[in-house]
């Protein structure tokens, strides 16, 4: 194979180390021979030929040859420079289209009919001379380094982003997996635990239960975790189902707040709940929604100071932003808002409380460490799959504020024997 160079930094025109191989196709002789010595006329030049006679002779030298560019006569005694054109693309490893189109006087049309089929450029056999010849071949041999060179950052790009999906995908079922898994473990533990409780194996003595109670607590904390793990790569997975039937908001409200009132007894944080009256009965999965509540309940517990105070408010928005946020065949619009008195959020971590795995607070700090960075991503998604939206206001050693703003149905969303829809991601 004949030597050759890749396209340098070089101007066209420049003399560079290796000079690059272009092909002359050609039937004159002496046109040939005109063209080769144009491109080679400087003392180190920037080019080298190869000469070819007919269409076919240069097809089989492009077959076997690296060359890096062609300059092509339109009228060949075998073809034009439409059919090359046609011809060259079936050449297999043939990756560019660096060829530049030779004419005689009056057939720039076709010089631009075959340009419109791939090749780089045309130039009029009147013109040539070393300074248009190098400066057309030059243009047309970067452009379609260019372009191959795009070609294979797409490629490339297109492999990573794949083994992105499979390791992305890899990670989310080893999660699921080792969640599920360890979940049957701690199911026992548990199970064990509660019968020390009860005494069941002989009475227990202060300390003994005190460290069966705080077991029980490590326990269910992990529980906790690991059903954050679940439901994430439900949620990337598109698995996450929502159950949906007619529910009642205080009953949902009350539930979420019996798993926190323990908290905020212990710490000394005051619980306020104010759930309008005015609020119906509307289509949700009541277990979802204690679930996003108990996560904004237990998050503003866990940042108040012990005497602060946490607010749950609960409210039929006004008729404006009713207006407003309200999405076609819904009939209102439901606030509830969860306020504390606590740290509050920086502004430049207000953005991103809603990104998987990040967690507010200092590094090393115990108590904004103690989560997965899940349930805030978790609440945002499940609010979504209601149509709703959450968002939040804060305001750092003042406090914070999450909104949920959630469209309800009062009695629609029906599929027929009294069964309610049934939905999920995706």
């Amino acid at each position: 194979m004949t030597s050759h160079s890749e396209w340098s930094d070089a101007k066209p025109g420049e003399s560079i180390l290796n000079p690059m191989l272009v092909l002359i196709v050609e039937d004159d002789p002496a046109f040939r021979y005109f063209c080769a010595r144009a491109l080679s006329s400087t003392e180190t030049p920037s080019f080298r030929a190869v000469e070819a006679e007919t269409a076919k002779e240069a097809l089989e030298i492009l077959k076997h040859e690296k060359i890096d560019g062609v300059l092509l006569d339109y009228n060949l005694p075998d073809a034009t420079g439409i059919d090359f054109m046609d011809k060259l693309r079936n050449i297999a490893g043939y990756e560019h289209n660096a060829v530049v189109i030779m004419t005689s006087g009056g057939s720039e049309s076709l010089a631009a009919e075959a340009m419109r089929v791939g090749a780089a450029d045309y130039i009029t056999k009147q013109a040539i001379s070393h300074q248009s010849l190098t400066r057309a071949l030059g243009n047309a041999i970067e452009r379609a380094n260019l372009q191959r060179a795009i070609r294979e950052r797409a490629v490339a790009v297109e492999k990573a982003n794949r083994e992105l999906i499979k390791r992305n995908d890899e990670i989310s079922r080893f999660y699921h997996t080792v969640s599920h898994e360890t979940k049957t473990p701690l199911t026992a533990a548990l199970l064990f635990l509660s019968m020390l409780k009860q005494e069941v194996s002989g009475p227990l003595n202060a300390d003994q239960m005190e460290l069966v109670e705080q077991a029980t607590l490590c326990c269910e904390e992990l529980v906790s975790h690991f059903d954050d793990l679940i439901d994430s790569t439900r949620l990337e997975t598109g698995k996450l189902h929502l159950e949906k039937s007619l529910d009642n908001l205080p009953t949902v409200v009350q539930r979420a707040v019996a798993g926190v009132q323990p908290i905020a007894d212990e710490k000394q944080v005051v619980l306020r709940i104010e759930v309008s009256e005015h609020i119906p009965d509307f289509i949700m999965d009541g277990s979802r929604i204690v679930q996003v509540l108990a996560n904004l309940l237990g998050n503003a517990v866990k940042f108040t100071h012990p005497g602060g105070e946490v607010r749950l408010c609960a409210e039929l928005a006004n008729s404006a932003e009713n207006d407003a946020l309200l999405p076609a065949g819904f009939t209102q619009t439901l606030k509830i808002s969860v306020s504390d008195s606590g740290i509050g959020i920086a502004e430049q971590d207000v953005e991103s409380v809603f990104d998987r795995l990040y967690q507010v607070g200092e590094k090393g700090d115990p108590v904004a460490g103690a989560g997965l960075g899940l349930g805030l991503p978790i609440a945002k998604e499940i609010v979504a799959l209601h149509q709703g939206r959450i968002c939040v206001k804060s305001e750092l050693g003042v406090g914070s504020t999450f909104t949920i703003q959630l469209p309800i149905k009062e009695d629609s969303g029906k599929t027929g024997e009294g069964e309610y829809e049934k939905s999920a991601t995706g």
